[in-house]
């Protein structure tokens, strides 16, 4: 009996955690600020309780590039090659320019409420036709204009997001970093809080049997 209280408080606790509302904010051009310019295969970043991997695709070619963090207000981009110390080189090759994606995968389904971008001089103006490509969850993608700030009343919903640069101009004003990203949890459907109360309901039963029994 003990067995089955366990798994129901253990899957109700589940349950109840992830429904919690939790928001998280990257700030990017922060972290490099703070923790120094790097790079790898791979990097990872926490915040509000939501965990968000970053990797990066060289898109000419069809391999794996390493996202990187640049400092001085620039913040998340892609650096082709690194050296023994996992700094970009050349170090002008630090942002996602052209044929480049940088994808972010979080650990549950997420809303992004908002997107900051910097451009290849760490500025905020964009070339007039600079656009970048967004693919969610591996879905059709869909361009957007390139804007310092991006997201705000979209519906931008789900857990992994690749931002493409597809332009063919190569100038600063059509390169990007990804400066900050605030996303918030996607709450639970209602069927799961069905599941839950089952779940609840049965630990009920289960007590009220115990106490018969005894």
């Amino acid at each position: 009996m003990n067995s089955i209280y366990t798994r129901i408080l253990g899957a109700s606790a589940l349950l109840l955690g992830s429904h919690l509302a939790m928001a998280a904010s990257f700030d990017f051009a922060e972290i490099a600020d703070t923790q120094g310019e790097q790079g790898a295969l791979t990097l990872s970043f926490s915040d509000g309780g939501i965990d968000l991997t970053a990797t990066a695709l060289d898109l000419a070619t069809n391999s794996p590039i390493n996202p990187y963090l640049d400092s001085g207000n620039a913040g998340l981009g892609a650096c082709k090659i690194l050296d023994a110390s996992n700094q970009c080189t050349p170090s002008s090759d630090d942002n996602v320019t052209k044929n480049e994606s940088l994808s972010l995968t979080f650990d549950r389904k997420v809303k992004i409420e908002k997107v900051t971008f910097v451009n290849g001089e760490h500025g905020s103006v964009f070339a007039d036709d600079s656009t970048f490509q967004l693919t969610i969850d591996m879905q059709a993608p869909t361009d957007h204009a390139l804007e310092a700030v991006f997201g705000i009343g979209q519906d931008l919903t789900g857990r992994a997001f690749s931002f493409a640069n597809l332009n063919d101009d190569t100038g600063n004003g059509y390169q990007f970093y990804i400066s900050t990203m605030e996303v918030s949890a996607v709450p639970l459907p209602a069927a799961a809080w069905l599941f839950g109360g089952g779940l609840i309901s049965l630990l009920g039963v289960a007590r009220r049997k115990r106490a018969v029994s005894t």
